[in-house]
């Protein structure tokens, strides 16, 4: 099993800065959901599971990272299920890109430095 890095506090987007919630206490409000995370967009917070291996964190995080994009930019579309559908495609596709091409990763972190 991979070891699992403390997620940072905070995730600007778009000079937005959401924080980053992983207590324990989160599990009542995400099993309601029936999700491993979840996003406040008014209170600016995304929420996780605390308990999620490595891999399903990764994609958990992305995933929510793509709903917060998706509205900062305006992206709309017709149906909360429709927006299930495609943000989990963009968040589990670029997952795999990220995971398969450390390169790349690299490249991208230090690319403007």
């Amino acid at each position: 099993m991979k070891r699992k890095r403390e997620l940072p506090k905070t995730l600007k987007v778009a000079g937005f800065t959401y924080t980053i919630n992983t207590e324990e206490g989160n599990e009542r409000y995400l099993d309601a959901l029936e999700a491993w995370a979840a996003t406040s967009l008014q209170k600016r917070t995304l929420y996780f599971q605390h308990d999620q291996d490595v891999e399903q964190l990764r994609e958990s995080v992305l995933h929510e990272v793509v709903h917060v994009v998706r509205q900062i930019m305006g992206v709309r579309l017709q149906d909360t299920d429709g927006e299930e559908k495609v943000v989990k495609a963009i968040s589990m596709g670029l997952n795999m890109v990220l995971v398969d091409n450390p390169e790349l990763v690299e490249w991208l972190r230090t690319a403007y430095a």
